[in-house]
C-alpha cells in the first residue's frame, strides 16, 4: 500500500470513491472502459488512488488496447490515475489522448522524464490543476512527440530543472502559461509551424537568453516573454515581435 497523500487530491478521491477506479488491467495499466464508444481512461487499481502502488518504472501507455476482442481507443488519463506511485521513473503519453484529469501524476516523487505524443490534448485549468502540479520541479526531461500540434495551457509551469526542451515542426499554437517559470531553460526555438503563443507561455523564464520566433507567428499573447531578465537576443521572423 502507497502512502497516503494528504494533499487536496485525496480529499477529492475520498469523495468521488470508485467512480474513478478499475480493477481491470491489460498489461499492466489499469483501465475504465467505454464500451458504447469503445475508448478507455487510464486509472488506478481499487477504491482509492492511495491503495497500492501499481505503477512503476518506466510506463508506456499504448495508443490502443484490446479488451473482450474488442478494441479500444485510449482518449484519456483520469484524475489521481498515477498519484503517488512514488516507484514511477518516466512515463510515455499516447498521442491518442486528449484529456488528462486533475492531480493525474500527484506525489510520483520518482518520476523524472516524461515524452508527451498526445497531439491535441484539452488546455489545463490552472496552475494548482496540471498532472504535474506538485513534482514540476523534478522533472528534468520533457520530450515532445513529432505529431505533437498543441502544448496544452499550463503544461510544463514552474519546471524549472528543465534545461532544454525542443518543440516539434508540428506545432501549431502553445497554450497560455505553458512554459511559465520554467527557469532553467537558456534558449528555445519556435518554429514555422507555430502560428499563436498564449498569454505568459514564457514569463518568469529567468535563465532564457536567446529566442528564436518563426515567420508565422500571428499571434503573441501578452507578456509572453516578461521576466525574461536574461534574455538578450531575439531572432524575430513574426510580423509582430513579442514585448519583454
Amino acid at each position: 500500500m502507497k502512502p497516503k497523500i494528504f494533499t487536496l487530491f485525496t480529499a477529492l478521491t475520498l469523495s468521488a470513491g470508485v467512480l474513478f477506479a478499475s480493477d481491470t488491467a491489460v498489461d499492466g495499466i489499469y483501465y475504465d472502459f467505454d464500451d458504447a464508444n469503445l475508448t478507455v481512461t487510464v486509472t488506478y487499481r481499487g477504491s482509492f488512488s492511495s491503495e497500492y502502488d501499481e505503477y512503476t518504472g518506466d510506463v508506456v501507455i499504448p495508443t490502443t488496447v484490446t479488451y473482450g476482442g474488442n478494441p479500444y481507443s485510449v482518449t484519456s488519463i483520469g484524475d489521481g490515475a498515477f498519484a503517488g506511485c512514488s516507484g514511477l521513473t518516466s512515463v510515455t503519453i499516447p498521442n491518442s489522448v486528449t484529456s488528462i484529469g486533475d492531480y493525474a501524476f500527484a506525489a510520483c516523487s520518482g518520476l523524472t522524464s516524461v515524452v508527451w505524443n498526445a497531439k491535441n490534448c484539452a488546455d489545463f485549468r490552472g496552475s494548482g490543476y496540471t498532472p504535474f502540479y506538485d513534482i514540476k520541479s523534478q522533472i528534468t526531461s520533457f520530450t515532445f512527440g513529432s505529431e505533437v500540434e498543441h502544448i496544452p495551457a499550463y503544461l510544463c509551469y514552474g519546471m524549472e530543472n528543465l534545461t532544454s526542451v525542443t518543440i516539434p515542426n508540428s506545432v501549431t499554437s502553445i497554450g497560455d502559461w505553458a512554459f511559465r517559470a520554467c527557469s532553467g531553460l537558456t534558449s528555445v526555438t519556435i518554429p514555422n509551424s507555430v502560428t499563436s503563443i498564449g498569454d505568459y507561455a514564457f514569463r518568469g523564464c529567468s535563465g532564457l537568453t536567446s529566442v528564436t520566433i518563426g515567420n508565422s507567428v500571428t499571434s503573441i499573447g501578452k507578456s509572453a516573454f516578461g521576466e525574461c531578465t536574461q534574455l538578450t537576443n531575439i531572432v524575430c521572423y513574426a510580423a509582430e515581435p513579442p514585448s519583454c
